[in-house]
């Protein structure tokens, strides 16, 4: 299979001495993206199985219990980072891609709800807890750009990898509010913020025969793609990957299949 080549992307590392510049840099691109892919870190899942009492495994949930654990997990705990990469319409197509580190979460704070081995995985993969606490961005202040970049109101398609999660904690973000109550509300909520185009590239990776494929670089290395990314943390890394995956599973599929996958995420099967 022939591989996918892409340049390399910088990732721009957002902290609040360098947020002003860095959203200059959003404003000037968000009219033109037509991609946008979003991967957000957090503390991993540390409400285990909301309402089960954690009787049964996941996969034996119904689709209202798995929303049930992710609604409990992302109205309870902090994001740690939000990733965009962002493709536009400039000929070749222009990528530019932000790893913004956000308040909240606090290492050194026991309230601060986390689960110990995707810390672990996450200061192994080079976010810098020690940082976070002295340099971190106010949620709000991300907010307030991202409402008022234009870049919602330019309706790109919106990617993300096993996305219930990250889809979470995007409308935490976006409406300054806990996600709703109910798994019609949060699809919802989630159409009317990023309109039509939500897609999950591991939803549509199994259209072409990669559903045995469950990480992430797995599904790249199926479809041909090399990794973009010249340097950056895991956010922006991860943003990179699902976006060019994205658009690599959108030129075997189709316009017509890809559209027929929108909303489908990983873990809440909405059609």
């Amino acid at each position: 299979m022939p591989t996918t080549n892409a340049i390399a992307a910088v990732v721009h590392s957002v902290w609040h001495d360098n947020f002003d510049t860095e959203s200059t840099r959003l404003l000037t691109i968000a009219p033109r993206a037509i991609h946008v892919t979003v991967s957000v870190q957090y503390p991993g899942c540390a409400v285990a199985q909301a309402g089960t009492g954690g009787r049964r495994k996941y996969a034996q949930l119904t689709t209202e219990e798995r929303y049930d654990m992710v609604k409990a997990n992302v109205n309870e705990l902090h994001p740690i980072q939000v990733g965009l990469a962002i493709r536009t319409d400039d000929g070749g197509g222009e990528l530019v891609v932000f790893e913004f580190n956000l308040r909240g979460f606090d290492i050194n704070n026991p309230a601060n709800l986390r689960d110990p081995a995707s810390i672990a995985h996450l200061r192994g993969r080079g976010v810098d807890f020690g940082r976070l606490p002295h340099a971190r961005i106010e949620p709000h202040r991300l907010r307030s750009l991202l409402l008022g970049s234009g870049l919602l109101q330019t309706r790109p398609s919106w990617a993300t990898f096993t996305g219930a999660y990250h889809i979470g904690y995007l409308m935490k973000i976006l409406t300054g509010a806990e996600v709703p109550s109910g798994l019609d509300a949060f699809m919802a909520m989630a159409t009317a913020t990023l309109r039509e185009g939500v897609y999950d590239v591991k939803r549509l990776a199994a259209e072409v025969n990669t559903a045995n494929r469950f990480l992430l670089r797995e599904i790249a290395t199926c479809l041909g793609v090399v990794p973009a990314v010249a340097q950056g943390m895991v956010t922006g890394a991860d943003t990179v990957s699902t976006l060019q995956c994205f658009e690599a599973l959108r030129e075997r599929l189709g316009e017509v299949r890809v559209v027929m996958h929108s909303h489908q995420l990983c873990g809440l099967p909405i059609y």
